[in-house]
């Protein structure tokens, strides 16, 4: 039986994982049905079977799991999978085709990649047409021919990009044992791939060289950079074997001479190039720093601040969070650490839009899916990085951005009943760890998260902790202290597992239970036991399961939040304040707010000047939770008459009053009416509205009532 990406992966999740899996938390981790899960673990008994392993254990509605002393062996043989053992999806066969045609130096025909991959001529065929359709947009061209085969033209800089992408499907962040896999295969001479002049030990040898050379030159990459650019100087030392070098432009290099991440590019190609005797060029030494560059840290150094990129960037960073702030009407308190902090993404996100550095975001598609209006707003912010980059930014990397802000707007306010100590493990930065860290304080507000750690020096912590959550398996973890691996956003499976182990470790109170042990007695009066221990752990986990509160707490829309009562069409009124308490009259009404929270908005207009326009003709003016709302509330006035707000250079007809209970709740409505307000025909529908009934139908249509 063979084992395809993601059956790997759950096989590596069990062999991680302490104690049972529940179904639940595998269908939403690899976001699949229950009857993929069911097929997926058939498939991974099969392969135990095989090779002489015990069955994995399943417990009805308690999980699975495998047996402890098998663990470390299975790991093992789930890294040297041979390739009859596995079988590739279609996206990963169409990246190891372009990886095979990139670092091959003999003809390649439809027929070889067929017997490689064990397919038919014609999924070839059509793996190729599609190929030849991805590839022009990285402006590199797929080509046929008699005598040489399949061949890959184009600037060498185009071909490096595209490679660097597909290396990213590949060898994926978020996939450990998947990356550990493989990698075997390329030196394995029946595999995909076969570099002959290199040892396999070249990787484990990169990775340490970096790390080496990280305290020489003042910088701190994340876990999972030394692996991803280990990986990339393969497959360019390849490239510069078969004679496919860079070349740069000498003002770029001029740019590059003096930082730091040359030096380190320098360093790191002189020993490549003693060892394996290459010639390596100059140019080749420049595309490296840019690498380099791109590559997440963990922080700036200090004599970096001063630099004019980074300089450039602190105002950026400034600008998006003064916009965020504006239209999610929210107030960060620490802006000094939340600047520095996404300043340190920024500065590499920076560096691979610059370069033409393209990677996946394991996590993109679950930021726009459960945090779609913290992603949205981003999109709204991201243009002043758009305008200095000169290029749209993709999608992958505005959800990085979207994870910071997310994270930040998930510390508002939180005050943690400090009680089990928790230590945060994670390999992808500090975006991911900080939006780690705030879901779980937001969850579990009886833990005190004691830091965040790299799998690298969380060591040095792990004695504090009575607890360790990790992004990434740690395998050589201490026993006494459990430990348990989830994704960077946490699934209701995942919650409720935590919750369950939290519960059990804080001794967190519970509703009174059936003991267990009376249930074996029963039991035992009536049948025999086979396995008493493992139905005693079975039972103990089922009844003392709690119960978690829905993870996504529905957020009201514009058409919840608006009625006839808190519209209103007025000719003209005297002055901003007077908009502003004529506006706030309705949610006076119905006791949304106190009188108290109309002065506190009238003190913030006078305070901050013009910042509650958000855009021309609108104003929202508010205040905070606690300046007196008492439940989430929006009304809306309009002018005929356009008034200063507060002066003369900020003219508006639409205000817009907001009563948020806290930093979240109102995101939704809020998203609705900024994508109404950036249609240019449907806010001119607004100002142009006749009588309360037609306002109040254009900031309500079916359409946006569930968007």
């Amino acid at each position: 039986m063979a084992l395809d990406q993601r059956s790997c992966s759950i096989l590596n999740h069990l062999v991680h994982a302490d104690g049972y899996v529940t179904i639940p938390f595998l269908t939403e981790t690899f976001r699949v049905s229950r009857r993929t899960i069911y097929y997926d673990l058939d498939k991974i008994d099969d392969w135990l079977k095989e090779r002489g392993y015990s069955p994995l254990k399943k417990i009805r509605n308690a999980g699975v799991y495998l047996e402890e002393k098998e663990k470390r062996k299975i790991q093992e043989d789930i890294k040297t999978l041979n390739e009859r053992d596995y079988e590739y999806t279609t996206k990963e066969r169409q990246a190891w085709i372009i990886l095979h045609l990139m670092t091959t130096d003999r003809p390649v025909f439809i027929d070889d990649l067929a017997q490689l991959f064990r397919v038919s001529r014609n999924t070839i065929i059509e793996d190729i047409k599609i190929l030849k359709n991805r590839l022009d947009g990285f402006q590199v061209a797929l080509l046929s021919d008699r005598r040489k085969g399949y061949l890959i033209e184009g600037d060498e800089k185009s071909c490096r990009k595209a490679m660097v992408y597909y290396l990213s499907v590949i060898f994926p962040e978020h996939a450990w044992s998947v990356l550990e896999m493989n990698k075997q295969k390329l030196f394995r001479h029946e595999g995909v791939m076969v570099f002959p002049s290199l040892h396999p030990r070249v990787f484990d040898d990169l990775v340490h060289f970096i790390q080496r050379c990280e305290t020489q030159f003042e910088l701190e990459y994340t876990d999972d950079v030394h692996r991803q650019l280990a990986i990339r100087l393969i497959f360019i030392l390849r490239r510069i074997q078969l004679d496919r070098v860079v070349r740069f432009d000498p003002i770029e290099k001029d740019v590059l001479s003096d930082t730091p991440e040359k030096a380190l590019a320098q360093r790191l190609m002189e020993h490549l190039a003693h060892v394996y005797r290459l010639d390596i060029p100059d140019d080749e030494i420049y595309y490296l720093a840019t690498h380099f560059l791109g590559a997440r840290v963990n922080d700036l150094r200090v004599q970096e601040t001063d630099s004019r990129d980074i300089k450039k960037l602190a105002v950026i960073i400034k600008k998006m969070i003064d916009d965020f702030e504006k239209l999610a009407l929210v107030q960060f308190q620490d802006r000094e650490q939340m600047e520095r902090n996404m300043l340190i993404h920024l500065k590499s996100a920076y560096y691979r839009l610059i370069y033409d550095i393209q990677m996946i975001n394991p996590v993109a598609e679950q930021v726009i899916e459960h945090y779609p209006e913290i992603y949205h707003l981003t999109e709204k912010v991201i243009h002043h990085l758009e305008a200095v980059v000169q290029k749209t930014v993709p999608e992958n990397e505005i959800a990085f951005m979207a994870l910071h802000f997310g994270g930040w707007l998930r510390r508002e306010g939180l005050r943690v009943r400090k009680k089990s100590k928790v230590l945060v493990v994670c390999a992808n930065g500090v975006g991911t760890s900080r939006m780690l860290q705030q879901q779980l304080e937001e969850w579990f507000p009886s833990i005190e998260i004691i830091r965040t750690a790299t799998t690298r020096n969380y060591h040095q912590y792990k004695h504090q902790a009575d607890f360790i959550i990790s992004t990434t398996p740690l395998a050589d973890g201490d026993p006494s202290v459990p430990i348990m691996t989830v994704s960077p956003i946490l699934t209701e499976a995942q919650l409720l597992e935590l919750q369950k182990k939290l519960a059990l470790k804080t001794e967190v109170p519970r509703r009174r239970h059936p003991s267990v042990e009376t249930i074996l007695e029963i039991v035992e009066q009536h049948a025999t036991i086979a396995d008493r221990s493992g139905l005693y752990q079975a039972l103990q986990g089922y009844l003392h399961q709690p119960e978690i509160v829905g993870m996504h707490r529905e957020k009201p829309g514009l058409a919840d939040l608006l009625s006839s009562d808190t519209v209103q069409i007025k000719d003209s009124v005297a002055n901003w304040e007077a908009a502003i308490r004529i506006a706030a009259e309705p949610l006076l009404l119905k006791q949304a707010i106190e009188a108290r929270y109309v002065d506190a908005m009238l003190q913030n207009v006078q305070t901050m000047g013009p910042y509650m326009v958000i855009a021309p003709r609108v104003a929202v003016p508010h205040a905070r939770p606690e300046d007196g709302v008492r439940e989430l509330g929006l009304s809306v006035l309009k002018l005929r008459q356009a008034i200063p707000f507060p002066d003369e250079h900020h003219l508006v007809q639409l205000i817009v009053v907001l009563a948020a209970t806290d930093d979240e709740r109102h995101l939704k409505a809020l998203s609705q009416l900024s994508r109404l307000l950036s249609r240019k025909e449907g806010f001119q529908a607004l100002l142009t509205s006749q009588n309360e009934q037609e306002l109040l139908a254009l900031l309500r249509p079916t359409g946006i009532k569930h968007g």
